[in-house]
C-alpha cells in the first residue's frame, strides 16, 4: 500500500482497521481496512499531521503524536464503523500542544496510553505526563530530558521511548540508557497534586 509522505513511523491494529503515523512534510495519521486493503484511498483514509511519530489506543482513544513541535491529537475511533466511511469525519476529541519540544527532525518519539494518563517522550523535551479526566481538564507533568554529562552532550540524552505499566513509567534517554520513575498513586488514579518520584 504506497501511504502518504515518505516516513511510516508507527502502526497499530484496532478493530476492524490498521492505524499508521506517518512522519515528515505530509504526514499524518492513515486508516486500512483489514479486510480490504486495497481499497486504501489516500484522501478518505487520511487525516494530516505533519511529523506525526507514534500512535496509541486505549478503549476507543486513540493517541497520535506529533514532533516539531510536539503535541497530541486524540480521537474517537468508536465511530470509525460503516456509518464513518471517510477518516476526516472521525470525531477529534481534542489537541494538546507542547510548544518549543521534539524540535530535533526526523527523529524517534513515543506515545503511551493508560487508562485517562498519556504519557509522551519529546526528545529534547524530556516527557510530559497528562492526565485526562475530561476533554475540558487537563494535568501535565513535566520531567526533563537527563542533562548531558562530561562524557555526553544533551543533544545525546534526550528521550526517545516511554511506557507505562501500572504506576511506573519507564523512558529510553538515548546514549544516556533507561531510567524509570513511579507515580504516587496509581496512574488511573492521578489526581491534581501528584508527582512522579524517579527510581533509577
Amino acid at each position: 500500500i504506497d501511504l502518504p509522505s515518505y516516513a511510516g513511523t508507527d502502526v497499530l491494529v484496532k478493530g476492524s482497521y490498521i492505524y499508521a503515523s506517518v512522519g515528515a512534510d505530509g504526514g499524518g495519521l492513515v486508516r486500512v481496512r483489514k479486510n480490504s486493503p486495497s481499497s486504501f484511498d489516500s484522501v478518505n483514509d487520511f487525516y494530516a499531521i505533519d511529523d506525526a511519530r507514534s500512535l496509541a489506543v486505549e478503549g476507543s482513544t486513540l493517541g497520535v503524536l506529533k514532533g516539531t513541535d510536539g503535541g497530541i491529537t486524540y480521537f474517537d475511533t468508536s465511530d470509525t464503523g460503516n456509518s464513518r466511511n471517510v477518516l476526516s469525519d472521525v470525531s477529534l476529541e481534542r489537541q494538546v500542544d507542547f510548544a518549543g519540544t521534539a524540535t530535533i527532525e526526523n527523529s524517534k518519539s513515543t506515545i503511551d496510553l493508560l487508562s485517562d494518563i498519556t504519557v509522551v517522550a519529546l526528545g529534547d523535551g524530556g516527557t510530559k505526563l497528562i492526565a485526562t479526566d475530561d476533554a475540558t481538564n487537563t494535568e501535565i507533568i513535566q520531567i526533563d530530558a537527563i542533562n548531558g554529562t562530561s562524557t555526553l552532550t544533551a543533544d545525546k540524552t534526550v528521550t526517545n521511548a516511554v511506557t507505562l505499566d501500572k504506576d511506573l513509567l519507564f523512558r529510553a534517554n538515548g546514549e544516556a540508557g533507561v531510567d524509570f520513575y513511579r507515580l504516587s498513586k496509581k496512574a488511573r488514579n492521578i489526581d491534581d497534586g501528584d508527582t512522579v518520584t524517579h527510581t533509577r
